[in-house]
């Protein structure tokens, strides 16, 4: 889901990956595990050379 809005839109702020993530998650986490959540995502993204961070909070697909 984080690629396919990656290559919609180019880039993307940590924020705006958040409120397109986060309500999707299930319920029985609480928002602070859904952050961390969403961090690991993006980590693991960035890790298999599928992203990179271009600044504050900014996401780009590689």
């Amino acid at each position: 889901m984080i690629l396919e809005y990656l290559r919609k839109f180019g880039t993307s702020k940590r924020s705006a990956i958040d409120n397109l993530i986060i309500p999707k998650l299930s319920a029985v986490l609480n928002e602070t595990q859904k952050k961390y959540k969403v961090g690991n995502m993006l980590s693991a993204l960035r890790n298999e050379g599928k992203i990179k961070n271009v600044g504050f909070a900014t996401w780009k697909l590689l």
